[in-house]
């Protein structure tokens, strides 16, 4: 794939609405995540993994939350019907979790950004390979049994599911962006704040 078709992937990228039931292959499911050396990362510190989860793994999922639901309360209260809904919206779940190093000298904003910056990659990656993708969070992402059931470590965080598979329908995209509603262009003047000259 060429600088080009890069560009263009980005530039058209849009959220699957629907997928088919296809699985993903696992040689695709791979591939996903081939581009992440290109994420912003100060100091090398990747303060960010994923947990794949395909659909063979739903119930047991499902059942795993049943059993520690019964011992524990979760916060946010979350029911299995919602969980099994969350999960059976695609054929692929990518769960991706901030992993920040608060021993390094640098921010805990930094490491989010780096963090998100790797989600959206593996999503534009997706594309690339002739899959569709939406990225979702809600109250899912504060489980604290869903937490336990994929091994978080203390400090880390989901920040988002990538609900990933073969695209049924794709969402439309917004065509009437206009830049200048959103993109300032410094420039300095003869006076400054205070109205005097600089």
């Amino acid at each position: 794939m060429n600088n080009i078709e890069v560009i263009m992937n980005i530039c058209d990228r849009r959220s699957a609405i629907k997928f088919y039931d296809s699985p993903v292959p696992d040689e695709i499911q791979d591939n996903l995540f081939e581009f992440l050396s290109s994420v912003p990362d100060h100091k090398s510190l990747r303060p960010w993994r994923f947990v794949v989860i395909d659909v063979s793994s739903y119930d047991d999922i499902c059942a795993r939350y049943r059993k520690l639901a019964g011992i524990q309360c979760d916060l946010p209260s979350i029911s299995i019907d919602m969980l099994n809904r969350k999960l059976r919206r695609s054929p692929l779940i990518v769960i991706a979790i901030l992993s920040p190093d608060m021993n390094k000298k640098v921010s805990y904003q930094d490491q989010i950004i780096s963090a998100g910056i790797a989600a959206y990659t593996v999503s534009i990656s997706a594309m690339t390979l002739g899959l569709g993708c939406f990225w979702s969070t809600g109250i899912l992402t504060k489980s604290k049994i869903l937490k336990n059931i994929i091994n978080l470590d203390s400090g880390e965080e989901i920040i988002g599911f990538l609900n990933i598979g073969f695209p049924m329908l794709l969402s439309e995209r917004d065509r009437n962006i206009k830049i200048n509603d959103f993109v300032e262009y410094f420039s300095l003047t003869t006076e400054s704040c205070y109205g005097e000259e600089i």
